[in-house]
């Protein structure tokens, strides 16, 4: 259970810092 919670958490962040990456790019075009 602790691990499962750990990996959500991990796929929130990446997520997270995919989505600002996404919208940088988009501010630079």
């Amino acid at each position: 259970m602790i691990i499962k919670g750990k990996n959500e958490e991990e796929r929130r962040a990446r997520t997270n810092i995919n989505r600002v990456k996404l919208t940088n790019m988009v501010e630079l075009f």
